[in-house]
């Protein structure tokens, strides 16, 4: 036997050994990887809340807003106040987008009814959708069913 065979098979040796070792290197992945799906999970939290510990809740009390000296703007005349609460977060006051315009494009295409809107910011969100926490009091929300036909509308 020549040096160059003795090589050639020495070369084919290691090689068939290290495809065994990638084999079994991947099974051993495979194995790891369907026991951690296998393992004990977390039930969801749910909060229950049982008659007593409502019955012992205060209930709510209305409040209104009177106008801010040089605290709060009116927006557009309209008598609305916005002012600014702590932390710089803008109070939600009810109505501010004047929603009783916007009623009636319930149940129509969302994109036709936002392209209607012209005079204040539109938000138009989908079901399951992601949307930001930024709170504006003049901004119209349609809410859209599965179909893309507004189901909802709201300020903010």
């Amino acid at each position: 036997m020549t040096v160059a065979e003795a090589g050639r098979r020495f070369n084919g040796r290691r090689r068939s050994s290290m495809r065994r070792a990638m084999a079994v290197r991947g099974s051993v992945v495979a194995g790891c990887l369907w026991l951690a799906a296998c393992g004990p999970q977390q039930p969801p939290f749910e909060e229950v809340m049982t008659p007593d510990a409502s019955a012992s809740l205060p209930a709510a009390e209305p409040v209104t807003a009177a106008p801010l000296e040089g605290d709060g703007d009116t927006e557009g005349g309209s008598g609305v106040v916005t002012a600014q609460g702590p932390g710089g977060l803008v109070e939600r006051l009810p109505d501010t987008c004047q929603l009783d315009n916007y009623r009636q494009y319930a149940g129509q295409d969302a994109v036709t009814a936002s392209f209607a809107v012209t005079d204040r910011p539109v938000r138009i969100i989908a079901p399951d959708s992601i949307v930001s926490q930024v709170y504006d009091p003049q901004r119209v929300n349609f809410y859209t069913d599965s179909a893309g036909r507004v189901a909802r509308i709201s300020c903010g």
